[in-house]
């Protein structure tokens, strides 16, 4: 016969947690891989919060110095919508916050791809 133990299941609100995210974040910004990175790609991803507010999640793919591919967080973001220009922007606004250059970006992979594409966003 099999004993279950009861786990009582501790919940953080929504502002905690994206406040530890962000300390994730801001931990990876700190370290000087991704500024060493000559070549970045991009991911992005997005879903609405318990809130039903917009959260848009911003990796970096890249390859250290050792040839070791990495990928890490390194943005959350609260989009005002979900249009490409207001995703390209906090791409843009993440870039320039970690000091890198939008000419080693070489690939980018969107959650509703449809968003990015067309003649202005694409």
């Amino acid at each position: 016969m099999f004993h279950w133990l009861e786990r009582k299941v501790a919940f953080t609100s929504p502002l905690v947690q994206n406040e530890i995210l962000q300390s994730f974040a801001n931990s990876v910004v700190k370290s000087s891989r991704v500024a060493d990175a000559k070549q970045l790609a991009v991911i992005v991803d997005s879903t609405q919060d318990i809130s039903r507010k917009e959260q848009l999640s911003i990796c970096l793919r890249y390859i250290d110095s050792e040839y070791m591919p990495h990928e890490d967080f390194v943005g959350l973001y609260e989009p005002h919508d979900t249009s490409g220009a207001t995703i390209a922007n906090c791409i843009k606004d993440m870039l320039i916050t970690l000091n890198l250059s939008l000419s080693d970006l070489r690939g980018q992979t969107y959650d509703g791809a449809a968003n990015m594409s067309g003649k202005d966003t694409g």
